[in-house]
């Protein structure tokens, strides 16, 4: 069965649309992505398939009756006194654009041979006549307009619909490629290259991957476009209207779902006024940095600024945080409520909604021009809720509409299985604590990668940790990890520690961007690994990290399950390696020494 976007044929305009819907997804087999409508450059065609060893195809698809078309060309339909484009020239119109884009990915192109740096894969388009047959084309003398190389006709759609055979279905679709060629099948890094360039508001972020396919075959690394997966771009795309909850395990995408989603509503719709909301003010910056390209629908802001600087809700000077977080919960709805509908929302997208004060809720949905049926959407993970939620809190005491409207991801793509099963193990597993409607739990079930172990090094003084922390950076180095995507993870700066650390690192000729207070805005563009606290990385990923100064944690001040869900946090920021340090001891220090899945590192 082929993964079809939208899941389902409700929504579709025409019943020769529906039809094909489900002889699509029923007769294709698995390896098919299916996308119905997607926007192509303010063009919607109706349909694009794509699969490794098929190649791509875009169908346009007519409900026209024979004996309504009284002319026809190349170039134009004409029906009665309406005159429409041909649908196979409309096809073609909308391919060629994508095609051209496709030559620009050299991970997409031909390495050798007459077609180097051409597509590596065929390409086609064709037409679907649902309410004409092959007959009644040849009666009317437009089998030359509409070939059979070029057109599916009723009765062929008939007969495929009534015995949706893989085989038959694929022969008829391979029947609409002029030039088909024999090709190695599409790698995971080349279809998902291929999405991007043809769903460019699916793609997640470019990245380096070692792959065969490099047209310099001299290196072996080459750039890809990451996508979102089946279950990602099913919810950005299909989530409808209305509040809506997605639960995520670590590492699953919600901040990539969130992010896509305000592409996705931005590019629809120019008038749209969207607010994205998160609670760490470096992701915030992260996020303004990667929603760029929508800047001017889409506002970004962490929570304590989005106040002030929206609503002149400012924080008093002598005011604790704690005062002015209860202040606000009660004031800032009254305000927002009454604010005029020109300065709210056609739709608010909030991530890291756990470490939201419940009461702040009730401001984003006032924060709707429709607060009861505005388009809001909420991404959780109690697993690393940080700040704590009243026992038994409901979405509907603030206002959030959810009942039967909650997905769940639970399919990991940033860690390592290595890594992932050591974090849950060694925080997760050891909880004794129920979920909450609004802080809910969601454990792994599914993580395709493997890579080495977690390590520890257990230091004798500060320079010696001091000396292990070179060491680990000196070996990333040599695995071309750059400094920009390694973060140096610290839980508090207890007696100077860090600030001792960050300067001997720095007379040791290391670079470093520490990110604090002064530059949470703008620390994205600066050079260097980055220093920081777990907490001000939550949201963050690396594809190493380095957790200093373990023996600060478990801090006595907080709750034993934030204590270990800022450790979960910590440990679920590494994309691949992790080194844990310390020069004490403590309960966690005891944890990692005795798991059974933590390598220790020796001088």
């Amino acid at each position: 069965m082929a993964v079809m976007v939208p899941e389902s044929a409700t929504n579709l305009k025409t019943e020769g649309e529906k039809r094909l819907f489900r002889l699509l997804r029923d007769a294709l087999p698995d390896d098919f992505r299916v996308w119905y409508e997607p926007r192509i450059k303010s063009r919607y065609p109706d349909f694009v398939l794509l699969a490794p060893a098929f190649g791509l195809l875009l169908l346009e698809v007519k409900d026209w009756s024979a004996g309504k078309i009284s002319g026809a060309s190349s170039k134009t339909v004409q029906r009665g006194n309406e005159s429409s484009k041909n649908p196979i020239e409309q096809a073609r119109d909308y391919l060629l654009p994508l095609v051209n884009k496709l030559w620009q990915e050299k991970l997409l192109l031909h390495t050798s041979g007459p077609y180097r740096e051409r597509p590596c894969f065929p390409w086609a388009y064709g037409a679907v006549f649902s309410e004409i047959t092959r007959q009644q084309l040849d009666e009317r003398d437009l089998s030359t307009i509409f070939p059979h190389d070029s057109v599916i006709c009723k009765d062929e759609l008939d007969a495929l619909c009534a015995n949706p055979e893989e085989g038959e279905t694929l022969a008829s679709l391979r029947r609409l490629f002029h030039m088909y060629f024999d090709f190695p099948p599409l790698s995971d890094e080349q279809m998902q290259t291929a999405q991007g360039v043809i769903l460019p508001e699916t793609k997640v972020k470019r990245e380096l991957v070692q792959t065969s396919f490099a047209l310099d075959t001299t290196a072996d690394r080459i750039e890809m476009i990451r996508v979102l997966d089946r279950d990602q771009d099913c919810i950005a795309r299909g989530i409808g209207d209305g509040h809506r909850i997605v639960n995520g395990v670590a590492g699953s995408g919600k901040t990539v779902l969130l992010q896509a989603r305000a592409r996705m509503l931005a590019k629809h719709d120019r008038n749209k006024r969207i607010l994205f909301l998160c609670f760490n003010k470096a992701l915030a910056a992260s996020l303004r940095a990667e929603l760029k390209d929508v800047s001017e629908q889409v506002e970004v802001y962490h929570f304590d600024s989005w106040l002030p600087s929206c609503w002149g809700l400012y924080k008093g000077d002598p005011e604790s945080w704690p005062a002015y977080h209860t202040r606000i919960g009660e004031e800032a709805p009254d305000v927002v409520r009454d604010a005029p509908a020109e300065k709210k929302y056609d739709a608010i997208l909030i991530d890291e909604a756990q470490d939201f004060e419940l009461e702040w809720f009730k401001t984003c949905v006032q924060a709707l021009r429709d607060p009861e049926h505005g388009d809001l959407l909420i991404a959780v993970d109690g697993a690393q809720s940080l700040y704590g939620r009243p026992k038994g809190s409901t979405w509907i005491s603030v206002g959030v509409q959810a009942r039967g409207r909650s997905r769940s991801l639970d399919r990991n793509y940033r860690n390592t299985r290595e890594l992932l099963s050591f974090a849950w193990g060694l925080t997760q597993d050891t909880l004794q604590v129920a979920d909450t409607e609004t802080n809910v739990r969601v454990a792994p079930r599914e993580v395709w990668r493997h890579g080495p172990p977690p390590k520890f090094f257990e230091a004798s003084d500060e320079e010696d940790e001091k000396r292990a922390v070179v060491r680990e950076l000196q070996r990333l180095q040599k695995l071309g990890i750059s400094g920009s995507r390694i973060g140096i993870l610290y839980a508090q700066d207890r007696g100077g520690r860090i600030h001792r650390l960050h300067r001997d690192l720095q007379e040791d000729g290391i670079e470093l961007c520490w990110v604090r207070e002064q530059n949470r805005d703008s620390f994205t563009s600066q050079p260097g690994v980055r220093l920081s606290t777990i907490k001000s990385a939550k949201g963050l990923e690396f594809s190493a990290v380095i957790l200093v100064a373990l023996d600060q944690l478990p801090d006595d001040r907080d709750t034993p399950e934030e204590n270990i869900n800022l450790l979960y946090v910590a440990l679920t920021r590494a994309q691949e390696q992790l080194l844990m340090t310390w020069k004490g001891s403590s309960e966690f220090t005891e944890r990692v020494r005795n798991h059974p899945d933590a390598t220790r590192v020796q001088d």
